[in-house]
């Protein structure tokens, strides 16, 4: 059975793919095979995200940290779209955590099958 993908999910999905697109304008506008990669990347994140993969949770906020650092140090007139960007992607899926948890070991005081009392 498939799990239902939150609703803010979808805006962190959404804003990826619209910054995906966007750097892949830039990307053969500028011949830059660095962006290329950044592509790929954020590609192989939205299907993790949306199959809701630990990976891909971990791995966009980690990519998140460094592109803003990245951001920071190379071209600080960009960091406020960077920041509303990355924003718009980390926020919500933040916001679903439990979507990319579920299951976890329940509370110790739940019973296991076959040891309940009369």
């Amino acid at each position: 059975m498939a799990r239902k993908i939150p609703g803010p999910l979808w805006i962190s999905i959404a804003a990826l793919g619209a910054i995906s697109l966007m750097q892949l304008a830039i990307s053969i506008q500028k011949g830059s095979p660095a962006l290329f990669v950044g592509v790929a990347v954020n590609v192989a994140l939205l299907i993790g995200l949306v199959l809701g993969h630990k990976w891909a949770y971990a791995a966009t906020l980690f990519f998140s940290a460094i592109g803003l650092a990245v951001v920071l140090v190379k071209n600080p007139e960009n960091l406020i779209g960077v920041l509303i960007g990355n924003g718009m992607v980390v926020v919500p899926m933040v916001m679903s955590t439990e979507f990319f948890f579920a299951g976890q070991p329940e509370s110790l005081d739940t019973e296991e099958p076959g040891t309940e009392r009369d």
